[in-house]
């Protein structure tokens, strides 16, 4: 494989019983797959709303970031219904004041515009 710069480099994978590389792991259903196909339109589409949510729009970033999270993880709900395939990345709470885990993730159906 070229890196495009000066160097390049290569992976050797075995079989048998010495074989330890274990192949990446991949979406595990169709939801989720759909999920990824999706995932910039639901991003987009919640940033646009946010600001609709909160008094004083995109001068108050502490609460359009929490909008635009809930309504995120919402829309995801609604593709993906089984919880425990949603990707981790996606409930991490970045906002202000929140870490990540401090609630729940809202429930399916409370989806923003």
């Amino acid at each position: 494989m070229s890196t495009g710069t000066s160097f390049s480099f290569a992976y050797t994978f075995e079989t048998g019983s010495a074989a330890r590389v274990q192949p990446p792991q991949y979406p595990t259903s169709r939801q989720v797959t759909d999920f990824y196909e999706q995932y910039g339109n639901i991003i987009a589409g919640c940033a646009k709303n946010a600001p609709n949510e909160c008094p004083g729009g995109y001068d108050n970033y502490a609460c359009t970031c929490q909008a635009q999270y809930n309504c995120t993880v919402s829309a995801v709900h609604q593709i993906v219904s089984d919880p425990t395939e949603i990707p981790r990345w996606v409930l991490q709470n970045t906002c202000p004041g929140r870490k990540t885990g401090d609630a729940p993730a809202p429930a399916p159906g409370n989806v923003c515009g």
